[in-house]
């Protein structure tokens, strides 16, 4: 303990003078560019560190790897914990070409009391005559568990958090494969994405009731036309098949995404930049899932009620319409885009065979969209929002019966899901897109 203890400020000092060296350094083909890293937590606090990004991988040269890794480590001390990131993508050149390169990844992390290894191999095929329309195929096998259920807003809508027993602390490994395609066609004015993804994990002790596996299919389509420079028509469709035993932070909502990928964005990774209160009250939305931005609040309200959480079936219809920015003075390139748009979100949360129910939204927007560099041929974008949802349409039941076992609840639910009225100023912060084209 007191060696660990010596350890912290020594390293603190030594990422510190990495950081104040700026340095830069090349290692064969790739270029690294080290700079600091700085993030805050409520167990931690103030992360220091620094952070390594390598020059974006190309599509057309295919001999350049890519290293992305970052050491941080708290400032709270005792008890400063010390998480690291490391992602690396080598070209296979058995299997890639010129135009169509096969990429093994290495992914490794631990950090906010999560920790995942993984490995992924990706295989690119582009149209012969459109180096933007392409399809990309891949497949991902980790391991990934919790082992500090501290960090996290919602510690009781883990089911995977750890568990002690005699004074040990045990957690289950998720073993996961996960499988995608990805279709992707741009011929200028409009933009089209077909995606489909199954996801299993094979531990036997990772489901409800810590004896069965779970799983989950999704798919979706997304496009987005331009009219002109400064508007747009974005859609996009959504469906998505669950396993009754899937724990539930690997359970997709209606309102937003998965919780465990709340883990893949600094922000919302661990307590501390959002509060809990913020978070309850509706003022934070995650893209994904059947994005019906406007019942934010009523997903955490209702986050472990078996009626909503445990449907089987989501499909929903997210529409945009992108309006020239009504705010000349703020500036809009193409590496930081203001846009603004009216939306309307509808989805159908399946219960059982022949119950569900009918959400759907409508409002105003802003997002800010800031761009990263190139992954395997396509532009990411980061985005932070704010929407309006200013009506919610009354939740519709269909079906002729409640579902089995929810005969009192079933009422209930659909009356509290009913009690703020149509209009309404409702406002919140939105975390990332499901229209990244």
């Amino acid at each position: 303990m007191a060696i660990r203890n010596t350890l912290r400020p020594c390293l603190i000092v030594i990422a510190l003078c990495i950081i104040s060296l700026e340095s830069k350094a090349q290692f064969s083909t790739t270029h690294y560019n080290f700079h600091p890293d700085l993030w805050y937590n409520s167990v931690d606090g103030v992360r220091v560190g620094v952070l390594s990004r390598s020059k974006e991988m190309s599509l057309i040269d295919t001999t350049l790897s890519r290293l992305d890794a970052g050491l941080w480590l708290g400032t709270s001390f005792p008890g400063s914990y010390l998480s690291y990131y490391f992602n690396y993508e080598l070209p296979i050149s058995y299997i890639s070409t010129s135009r169509n390169p096969g990429i093994v990844e290495f992914n490794s992390f631990k950090r906010t009391g999560f920790v995942r290894h993984g490995i992924s191999l990706k295989k690119v095929f582009r149209n012969k005559n459109n180096e933007k329309t392409f399809t990309l195929i891949s497949l991902n096998l980790r391991r990934e568990r919790r082992t500090n259920s501290d960090y996290i807003h919602f510690p009781e809508y883990w089911r995977q958090s750890p568990y002690t027993v005699r004074q040990f602390t045990f957690t289950f490994w998720n073993k996961i494969y996960e499988i995608g395609v990805k279709h992707h066609i741009d011929d200028g004015a409009t933009k089209l994405v077909f995606d489909l993804s199954y996801m299993k994990n094979y531990s036997k002790n990772a489901g409800t009731h810590m004896v069965d596996t779970f799983w989950d299919f999704e798919a979706s389509v997304t496009a987005k036309h331009y009219f002109n420079r400064h508007s747009s028509f974005r859609f996009r469709l959504f469906s998505t098949y669950i396993s009754s035993v899937s724990p539930d932070e690997y359970t997709t909502d209606y309102a937003g995404g998965k919780y465990v990928n709340w883990l893949d964005n600094g922000f919302t990774r661990a307590d501390g930049i959002f509060s809990k209160s913020f978070i309850e009250n509706g003022y934070l939305h995650m893209a994904g899932g059947a994005n019906i931005r406007g019942y934010t609040k009523d997903m955490f309200t209702f986050f472990n009620s078996q009626v909503v959480r445990r449907g089987r079936l989501i499909n929903s219809v997210n529409t945009e319409l992108s309006i020239p920015n009504p705010f000349p003075l703020l500036y809009s390139g193409d590496k930081v885009r203001i846009d603004t748009y009216g939306f309307f979100d509808v989805g159908m949360f399946v219960i059982d065979p022949v119950t569900g129910i009918i959400l759907s939204d409508a409002g105003f927007g802003m997002s800010l969209s800031l761009e990263l560099p190139e992954v395997i041929g396509k532009r990411k974008r980061i985005f932070i929002r704010y929407d309006l949802p200013v009506y919610i349409f009354q939740p519709m039941r269909y079906g002729l019966k409640p579902p089995e076992g929810y005969t009192d609840e079933y009422p209930i639910l659909l009356n509290d899901l009913k009690t703020e009225p149509g209009f309404k100023f409702r406002h919140l912060l939105g975390i990332g897109a499901v229209f990244d084209l």
